[in-house]
């Protein structure tokens, strides 16, 4: 029975060409890695910059305009949406990016610092000589690689291979990543609070974080019934304000309930008055002053004239109104408005003293006495006299 010996035979010593192929695959996967590292680089600080540059505009427009939830969710879903557009057309390509060292061969050829080492046409066919064992060439053709091996790797090695990927691009991308960066710093080291409100409400729009308000009113309307058929003066007190005396917009938006109907929402600008610490309102009683303390602020006032209101026939209506700036808003009022009291006849019953009766009695007598007809008061039948003292 016979058994086959265990090669215990050495391995083939490497030759000096054998460690220069080695080192010149090495140094092709390096520039390979490097090239990859620059690429995803360059691709996430441009990223980043987009992203950092989208936030704080979507801040400062929001800041300014103060948009609705509704808006800045859309804006949240579109800002998802295109970074993963963003992340799978041109991040996962980057990460991905792995030529092989054939084509990084090729590329350093064509690179100025190639073309200037005398590359060009040599790199990518040595690489191509090194990667093959090809042994049945014969001995010229053995002699040939050798000679295109020995003088492409004597040219490569005379350059620096990380010379040959131009930085520039990657380099700008984080220049302006790094902007985006100090931008962003800025804002939050002038204005920290701003800056935490204006994330929360970027990134999380359905928080129900809130703007410090740049305006604030008060109502100081002093009226809880009024007559129907007189415009009924509505007054606000702006105690805070960023803009100057005068231009800030105040309105009121108000709208009548009569007889079970209401009417459209109406809206109009109520006119600056000046500066006031005291206002002066109308009391609850038509014709009555009361002075009402006030804070410091800029008075509005606005008559409001219920149109077609006081031909309807209705006894009684409301008026439901709510003032408004930019960015505040007082809670919803309302005040009675009657029909006031009027006269629509009248009579007077007169009886003289009992020393007059006699001469009031006479025809043509100036004496009143008896019942008049003093009418509705609005004409000549409203008056009546001369009555003597101490007529009933």
């Amino acid at each position: 029975m016979s058994s086959t010996p265990i090669s215990n035979s050495p391995a083939r010593a490497l030759t000096p060409d054998d460690r220069a192929s080695r080192r010149f695959i090495a140094a092709l996967k390096s520039v390979r890695s490097r090239a990859r590292r620059l690429v995803v680089s360059r691709y996430l600080a441009g990223g980043l910059t987009i992203a950092l540059l989208a936030l704080l505009g979507a801040g400062l427009v929001d800041f300014a305009l103060r948009l609705p939830m509704g808006v800045r969710l859309t804006l949240w879903l579109g800002g998802l949406a295109a970074a993963g557009w963003w992340c799978w057309r041109r991040l996962r390509p980057a990460i991905a990016f792995c030529p092989s060292l054939t084509e990084m061969a090729l590329r350093i050829e064509r690179s100025p610092t190639g073309e200037a080492a005398g590359l060009r046409g040599w790199l990518a066919s040595a690489l191509e000589f090194v990667q093959s064992d090809r042994e049945d060439d014969g001995a010229l053709g053995a002699h040939l690689r050798g000679q295109v091996r020995a003088r492409a790797m004597e040219a490569f090695e005379t350059i620096d291979p990380r010379e040959t990927l131009d930085p520039a691009p990657t380099r700008r991308r984080g220049l302006h990543a790094a902007m985006a960066i100090a931008a962003i710093a800025l804002v939050v080291g002038l204005t920290p609070s701003l800056a935490s409100i204006g994330a929360v409400r970027t990134l999380v729009p359905w928080a129900g974080a809130k703007w410090p308000s740049r305006t604030a009113i008060t109502d100081v309307t002093a009226i809880e019934v009024h007559p129907m058929d007189v415009a009924t003066p509505i007054r606000a007190l702006l105690t805070r304000t960023h803009l100057d005396e005068g231009e800030t917009d105040v309105a009121v938006r108000y709208r009548v309930v009569a007889d079970g109907d209401t009417g459209p929402w109406r809206r109009a600008l109520l006119t600056s008055q000046g500066s006031s610490q005291h206002m002066i309102g109308v009391g609850a009683q038509a014709g009555t002053e009361v002075e009402t303390a006030a804070n410091d602020g800029e008075l509005f006032e606005r008559l409001i004239e219920p149109m077609g209101l006081g031909e309807t026939g209705a006894a009684e209506a409301r008026l439901e109104y709510t003032l408004e700036t930019l960015d505040d808003r007082t809670p919803a009022a309302s005040l009675l408005l009657v029909r006031p009291p009027a006269v629509r006849s009248a009579r007077l019953r007169v009886t003289p003293p009992a020393y007059a009766e006699p001469y009031a009695e006479r025809e043509n007598s100036e004496i009143v006495s008896g019942a008049s007809d003093l009418g509705a008061g609005d004409d000549e039948r409203a008056i009546a006299g001369p009555i003597l003292a101490r007529s009933r």
